[in-house]
């Protein structure tokens, strides 16, 4: 990394080549990540929650949108995430008639 706090496009650019690479293979490698959204969804169970809208900031592939749908029902669930390959991941689990989308960007 340079200097600064911050990575070079050059280093950015290969760290989301990496993620785009394991992107695949996330779901069943990430021990952290899965109990990381299963203790909070857990968390969210008894409660009744409305939105409108709802943003879920690193979403990766997605796994996380089925729960998020029973929980906060008739809402607009956005994922965010910063790599394209985690992003056409959770595209692919985009059912029909639920409202989702996806967007790429930092946090």
């Amino acid at each position: 990394m340079a200097n600064s706090d911050h990575p070079t496009p050059l280093e950015r650019r290969a760290l989301l080549r990496r993620i785009d690479r394991a992107a695949p293979h996330f779901d069943a490698a990430d021990f952290l990540f899965r109990t990381t959204r299963e203790d909070l969804l857990a968390r969210l169970a008894p409660m009744t929650l409305a939105a409108d809208d709802v943003l879920d900031l690193g979403c990766a592939t997605g796994a996380a949108r089925a729960a998020q749908e029973r929980h906060i029902r008739r809402s607009l669930v956005v994922g965010c995430d910063l790599a394209a390959g985690m992003l056409a991941i959770a595209a692919g689990r985009n059912r029909l008639f639920t409202k989702h989308a996806q967007l790429r960007d930092d946090a």
